[in-house]
């Protein structure tokens, strides 16, 4: 919300891209609508469907379809979250960490989709790049400057600049989206599969 505040409404900190101070509102509101949309559409109420007996042998062996299965069902909890804070405030400051599980599970079903030689094992590094992205940027000693003791001092955000105070917001928005997608890919694929008796 505070980036669409600097890229729509003049102050004297910023150059916003353009003057139109009413946006912002109902501009949020559209991403809060996507993300019900998102996770209506991409996220199952029904849950992922018992293993079967390879996967329970390979689970009882300490292979990896159960790691694989748990991260995907750890994704699936925290995409609604992640979609929702990337929304507003609750990015700031120390919040953003409860999602910490959610990047590393993302780096999990990217190894083993690597181990599996499948086709969306590009798809899922990039995707678990932008959830470590996230944490990147909010454990970075390099801050933007927010406030400073004068006036003289601060330096103006005009321009793509922008974009930058909101990059861990638009990150996680990006990295919640993009797994969603990827598996409910994957559950149409598997769905499919079943239904031809594969």
């Amino acid at each position: 919300y505070g980036l669409l505040i600097r890229m729509t409404t003049p102050n004297p900190y910023v150059t916003p891209w353009f003057a139109a101070p009413g946006l912002p509102a109902p501009a949020l509101i559209g991403l809060y609508l996507a993300g019900v949309f998102a996770v209506a559409r991409l996220i199952p109420r029904s849950g992922w469907p018992e293993p079967d007996a390879a996967s329970r042998t390979d689970d009882a062996s300490g292979g990896a379809s159960g790691g694989k299965r748990e991260a995907e069902a750890i994704l699936e909890f925290l995409i609604p979250l992640a979609l929702f804070m990337g929304c507003g405030p609750l990015t700031e400051g120390d919040h953003v960490y409860f999602l910490f599980p959610a990047a590393v599970a993302a780096v999990q079903v990217w190894r083993c989709r690597v181990a599996q030689a499948a086709p969306d094992q590009l798809a899922w590094g990039l995707t678990a790049a932008l959830w470590l992205s996230v944490f990147v940027a909010a454990i970075s000693p390099v801050r933007l400057p927010i406030s400073f003791s004068t006036e003289h001092s601060w330096l103006l955000m005009r321009g793509p600049g922008l974009l930058l105070s909101g990059r861990i917001g638009l990150s996680l928005f990006a990295a919640a989206l993009a797994s969603a997608m990827l598996l409910a890919a994957e559950r149409r694929r598997r769905d499919r599969a079943l239904a031809q008796g594969l």
